[in-house]
């Protein structure tokens, strides 16, 4: 009596204890070499179609690799090749980790459905959309929305900033700062981080950092290829330059504050100027010495 008792109990306990997790969604398409890494560290090649993914798993692309995700609601995730995603699923909460790559997906819109999409960079929050999302280089991303509404999220700075139809954005964040630069590719873009809300207009950006213990704003802007509002110069800029650029009661001043930013006149004179130095002011020159040694002078 006591055996059999005993081996009903074992009978209720081992699918319990032993029962694989439940399927989450299924690679649709794939072509070349597609692997899998489940949460146990077993790693597998994609050989079928509608293999099933499961909590935790790992996908990722080889060179000249492509994967398709499709979960039962519909939601697609196209990932490209040499690109890695960790899927994670909670209920109705669903969440995205792009490791490597990029991706284009298409959410579709569910009641109580939540899907987030997290990056070095911070976590986007989807509800209906089609998002494009590539990772670049030193962990910064590129978010697009090309339907719908997507709210891309950094909690440790209180940063938020919307992307609808037809806006692009690039987005680079440092932990160690809690800073974040934040250009714009198509769009303008609406950033609030605390209670300050910056606004970027299409090719132009803006370096915002939050101090947590302060709740200090620190907003620095960093201008594309921007015409300097006068006719009498231009500065042009790569990613990562930056500059302040301030109109007074009595004139100009422009200041370098990131990189090496190249200035030229109406006459085509050029110079360099490094962080640190101000560009003019009063609408003079400061005939700054460039590395050639040139002086240029600003026509009043």
């Amino acid at each position: 009596m006591k055996s059999t008792a005993f081996a009903s109990l074992l009978c209720l306990v081992i699918p319990v204890t032993f029962a694989m997790p439940g399927r989450v969604a299924s690679i649709s398409k794939y072509q070349g070499k597609v692997g899998l890494k489940h949460r146990d560290g077993e790693q597998e090649l994609v050989k079928r179609l509608r293999t099933p993914l499961f909590q935790s798993d790992t996908i990722y692309t080889a060179p000249e690799s492509q994967a398709t995700v499709v979960y039962s609601d519909g939601t697609r995730i196209d990932l490209a090749s040499n690109s890695k995603i960790l899927i994670e699923t909670n209920g109705r909460q669903r969440e995205i980790a792009l490791q490597q790559g990029s991706f284009k997906s298409d959410v579709k819109k569910y009641p109580g459905q939540r899907t987030t999409f997290k990056t070095p960079s911070g976590v986007a929050a989807v509800k209906g959309t089609l998002v494009d999302c590539d990772l670049l280089a030193e962990g910064g991303i590129r978010l697009a929305a090309d339907l719908g509404m997507l709210t891309h999220q950094i909690p440790s700075m209180r940063f938020a900033m919307d992307l609808s139809q037809n806006r692009c954005a690039m987005v680079k964040f440092d932990k160690t700062e809690n800073r974040s630069d934040v250009l714009s590719v198509r769009g303008e873009l609406v950033i609030e981080v605390a209670d300050v809300i910056a606004r970027v207009e299409q090719g132009e950006g803006v370096s915002l950092k939050y101090d947590d213990h302060s709740g200090i704003v620190s907003v620095n802007d960093i201008i594309m290829n921007a015409q300097a509002n006068k006719p009498d110069a231009s500065f042009l800029l790569d990613a990562g330059d930056g500059m302040e650029f301030l109109e007074t009661g009595t004139g100009y001043t422009a200041t370098i504050t990131k990189g090496a930013v190249t200035v030229r006149t109406s006459q085509g004179v050029r110079a360099v100027l490094e962080k640190g130095e101000t560009l003019f002011q009063s609408r003079t020159w400061l005939e700054p010495e460039t590395p050639e040694g040139t002086e240029v002078m600003l026509r009043d």
